[in-house]
């Protein structure tokens, strides 16, 4: 059954009174933050509650404290300004001031990194229509001032009605909130003159992901991040067969370039990915696109992983 978020309330801000979290096994660990799952006991209502790790909060680290209020005021911020017109945006959330908690929709069906695990690459045609909703999220976000600075597969959530949605804004507008391997090359270097296309070079990564298999470098110091350094693209993909991966269409080919070029002056920006041919070819239908999530899930819940 569809959870209706827009009219739930929370008259008292205390976890303990009202719900029953479940800490034993968590839904996830991330560098500051712990998310256990929990229910409202009147509503039965699940929701995803993220809090700081205790060893952060003895600490009294400030800038955990300072991530936490910036991720709660950026959920503020976009549900308020969009309501409903924002369908794909985590849609309800709670400030607990004492503890620094956030109460979140329960991304029942995980993030796009456990269905990779569990299955591998896609299909371009699939491959393509998760493309086009995640830079629909990417976009919305932008149109609302917030750069989410950490995108990854791992931050990228399907909810129980497989609805793709982003998440973890802790590091949102946060140049210094990023991952080895999806961060652009001005972002390392703390040298940012267009934040926007920060997230573009992290969201060429994950789609390189989708439809290869594989990321496109380890790290920023292998031959594979020369090649992209260099523009040596023919040299790249060439590398690429050599290594019995799989060759991609020449229209994908081409966005790679431009969406994971190094060099800021050379990459896209959001509205030159928009007019990019390989977004018109042949793409999955949302519901037939939803049915492959779910079949590849349903390997995950029987404990089938790929690699």
């Amino acid at each position: 059954m569809q959870q209706n978020f827009a009219n739930f309330q929370i008259k008292d801000a205390q976890i303990e009174k009202f719900f029953d979290t479940f800490k034993k096994e968590p839904l996830g660990t991330g560098r500051n933050s712990i998310v256990y799952l929990t229910q409202h006991r009147l509503s039965s209502v699940y929701f995803a509650l993220k809090e700081p790790k205790k060893d952060q909060v003895s600490k009294q680290s400030i800038i955990v404290l300072q991530l936490r209020y910036n991720e709660i005021n950026i959920f503020i911020k976009l549900w308020q300004n969009n309501d409903q017109e924002f369908p794909r945006c985590i849609p309800y959330m709670e400030k607990f001031s004492e503890s620094h908690q956030i109460l979140m929709e329960y991304m029942k069906n995980g993030s796009l990194l456990d269905i990779l695990l569990t299955s591998g690459k896609f299909a371009e045609k699939f491959a393509r229509t998760i493309a086009i909703n995640l830079y629909n999220q990417i976009g919305l976000l932008h149109r609302n001032g917030v750069v989410h600075f950490d995108l990854k597969p791992d931050n990228i959530m399907f909810n129980e009605n497989m609805m793709l949605k982003l998440c973890d804004l802790g590091y949102a507008n946060q140049p210094m909130g990023f991952t080895q391997g999806y961060a652009s090359p001005e972002q390392i270097q703390n040298k940012i003159i267009d934040a926007e296309k920060c997230d573009v070079f992290a969201y060429g990564v994950i789609i390189f992901i989708i439809v290869m298999g594989f990321p496109p470098f380890q790290h920023y110091q292998d031959n594979w991040y020369e090649m992209i350094s260099n523009q040596q693209w023919d040299r790249f993909w060439n590398k690429v067969k050599q290594n019995g991966k799989p060759d991609p269409s020449d229209e994908f080919k081409v966005l790679i370039t431009k969406i994971i070029a190094a060099d800021l002056n050379k990459r896209y920006n959001m509205q030159n990915i928009s007019t990019a041919v390989w977004y018109t070819l042949e793409k999955a239908s949302d519901q037939e696109c939803t049915q492959e999530l779910l079949k590849r899930i349903s390997l995950r819940n029987v404990g089938y992983y790929k690699y």
